[in-house]
């Protein structure tokens, strides 16, 4: 199973998040999400809704990541959140029913 799925109506992408069991934080789940983010642009939605199709939306970092000896992970988180911060289109992120609307870009 995909860390992600993506779909797109009209202008609204969808990314879910299906990493199991918890969508820990980490290489897995980060690069086919900013992957769907970068496809949204590409395919100019004005939109994208961020959300879980696990029980939970995430439990944080997977912190075997920082068990390297060198207390860093092996992925650059900051990546991600530059993905999103550069993505073209608005998004938010939807956690057990409530969505918070995030990215108030207007590139």
């Amino acid at each position: 199973m995909s860390a992600v799925t993506y779909e797109i109506s009209g202008q609204l992408a969808v990314i879910t998040m299906t990493h199991e069991p918890h969508n820990l934080l980490g290489p897995e789940l980060m690069q086919p999400l900013i992957a769907g983010l970068q496809r949204a642009s590409s395919e100019n939605a004005r939109a994208v809704l961020l959300k879980s199709g696990l029980r939970h939306f995430s439990a944080g970092a997977d912190m075997a990541l920082f068990e390297t000896g060198r207390g860093v992970p092996d992925f650059d988180p900051v990546a991600t959140l530059r993905a999103f911060e550069h993505t073209r289109c608005r998004w938010c992120a939807l956690s057990t029913g409530c969505a918070w609307p995030a990215g108030s870009n207007s590139r």
